[in-house]
């Protein structure tokens, strides 16, 4: 279609045609080998695997399988992906099927999912919550959409996978597939276990290795192959190999999950990065990487037990594989009391001459934070977008001395929904004077000089919709009357805005709390009010509702 005679720019260098990015990966290329990165996803992969997925093969397009493509011109491509299945293959003993296709761990579930199951289909996975994947029924994802999970985890008191609650769910669910896998679980999975549970209920084991599938590779976890029926991973994290996904099944599952991938779930497959899996697996099959997958497990542990040392709680209380878990939550009782120290400081600097140089940002670093039942951006998205002051104090409580200082922050997740510039006597200060909160009464903040304009502008934000909004009429004897008031978003408004359907919604909570019924585990009255409150709360405020 073009060569280089005719088209000036087809060979030209990244360097030339576009130096600003050129600059970006220069500077990304130092970011990366300055910093120790401790997220499986963003793995350092090789150089040879990068420059076979920046290779040439990305203008071909391969709809198909090796020797079975809808495009001409394939014999080249289909060498390459066959040495990428016969690597993988080879790599991982006892599999009997392989397609490397998957663009994604994700994709390669989902592809699994179809395979194994019809629409409404009931599977049973670990939950997100408790180290599961999104991709494994989370309700936001289409494996949540589209099929019906129940859900296990790990049992409390020592973070392990809970086997009753295995058992528990397979028993409730009758699925067709049992999911064994996690994104965050720090010891060996036993798939021996998982199987004789799927398979005594006539469900299929299917094992998401995407986390362990470097370790696995290296002999250095319990392969899942004996037992599996299908097996997915990723090839970036512990593989280090490009981003993408593949696919493990036995040799009888081979054409349905084939289809399953093309034409069922994808197009075209990306055959420059199928190319990077080929050499990932090569690397992966030599001696040293079976060393580098040595010094992460033992990093690992290491960092675990210094962690321990220092008072950390790590989960399970330690690690098998390349991650652990750290409860925080005692350290928050520490953060606690250094807090309420460094208050007491702060106090005993009000009565000193001189406020020593360390101490001088101290009052400023202790300010409080006052949570606002507003979304920043939905309400006031000046004050975020291009720095606007607006005048901002309470409007009751005037006959007392505010004794706090804060700074607001709105109740969505995003950390940049805080106010923390106001308008002072003379100048802009970091803190707002404020009065100290009392249980179970309302705290008013007047913000002056908006317009009417600025709920507009933020539209919807974070599943915030438009607030409740009053007018007043000020009368000349200094009176005031409402003259029109204005009702806010409800929560199905705002689902419906994002193609959540809310009478569907209730329709299969009516339908759940039904069956909970006819299985004995709710009565008839509690149904009622369980519906009930559903359904009160679709119709409620999207913002924070102070009960009667």
């Amino acid at each position: 279609m073009s060569n280089a005679a005719h088209d000036p720019l087809m060979n030209l260098s990244l360097r030339k045609v576009d130096p600003e990015l050129d600059a970006i990966f220069v500077k990304e290329a130092v970011r990366q080998r300055d910093h120790i990165e401790l997220i499986a996803s963003e793995n350092y992969t090789y150089a040879a695997v990068r420059e076979a997925q920046g290779s040439i093969l990305t203008n071909k397009y391969a709809e198909g399988l090796p020797g079975k493509r809808y495009y001409a011109g394939c014999e080249f491509v289909d060498e390459a992906e066959n040495l990428a299945r016969n690597r993988a293959l080879q790599l991982f003993v006892g599999s009997e099927h392989v397609n490397v296709q998957p663009h994604s761990g994700a994709s390669a579930n989902i592809a699994t999912f179809t395979a194994a199951m019809s629409p409404g289909d009931s599977f049973v996975a670990m939950s997100l919550d408790q180290g599961g994947h999104l991709s494994h029924g989370a309700s936001v994802n289409i494996s949540g959409k589209w099929f019906k999970p129940t859900f296990y985890g790990v049992r409390a008191e020592d973070g392990l996978v809970d086997w009753d609650a295995v058992q528990r769910a397979v028993d409730e669910a009758k699925p067709k597939v049992v999911i064994a896998g996690a994104s965050a679980y720090p010891r060996s999975l036993d798939f021996e276990k998982f199987a004789a549970i799927a398979h005594a209920a006539g469900a299929k084991l299917m094992v998401d290795m995407a986390h362990i599938s470097g370790v696995v590779a290296a002999g250095l976890h319990p392969s899942p192959f004996p037992h599996a029926d299908y097996v997915t991973t990723t090839t970036h994290k512990t593989l280090r190999g490009p981003r993408g996904g593949m696919i493990f099944a036995r040799a009888d599952e081979a054409a349905a999950i084939d289809r399953a991938v093309f034409p069922g779930n994808q197009g075209g497959p990306l055959m420059h990065v199928i190319a990077a899996k080929a050499v990932a697996y090569k690397l992966a099959l030599q001696p040293e990487f079976r060393a580098y997958m040595q010094r992460t497990l033992d990093n690992a542990q290491a960092l675990a037990a210094a962690l321990a040392a220092r008072g950390f709680g790590v989960i399970t209380g330690g690690t098998d594989n390349h991650l652990m878990l750290v409860d925080l939550r005692a350290r928050s009782v520490a953060e606690n009391l250094f807090l309420d120290i460094l208050h007491k400081i702060a106090d005993l600097t009000e009565k000193m001459g001189r406020i020593p140089s360390d101490l001088e940002g101290l009052k400023l670093s202790l300010a409080d934070i006052y949570y606002g039942n507003f979304s920043l951006f939905q309400s006031l998205p000046d004050t975020w977008a291009i720095d606007q002051l607006f005048p901002i104090a309470p409007i009751h409580r005037l006959n007392e001395e505010p004794t706090r200082r804060a700074v607001i922050a709105d109740i969505t997740c995003d950390s940049d929904g805080k106010i923390d510039r106001f308008v002072g006597e003379e100048e802009v200060v970091k803190v707002l004077p404020l009065h100290e909160m009392r249980n179970n009464e309302e705290y008013y903040l007047g913000v002056f000089l908006v317009g009417a304009y600025q709920e507009t502008l933020g539209d919807l934000h974070n599943l915030f919709g438009d607030t409740n909004v009053v007018s007043v009429r000020i009368n000349r004897d200094g009176g005031y009357d409402f003259v029109k008031e204005i009702q806010g978003d409800t929560i199905s408004d705002v689902l419906s805005y994002v193609e959540y359907y809310p009478k569907e919604m209730q329709e299969k909570h009516r339908n759940t709390a039904e069956r909970a019924v006819r299985e004995g585990r709710i009565t008839a009255r509690e149904r009622q009010w369980i519906i009930k409150l559903f359904n009160e709360s679709l119709n409620g405020y999207t913002y924070f509702e102070k009960e009667d």
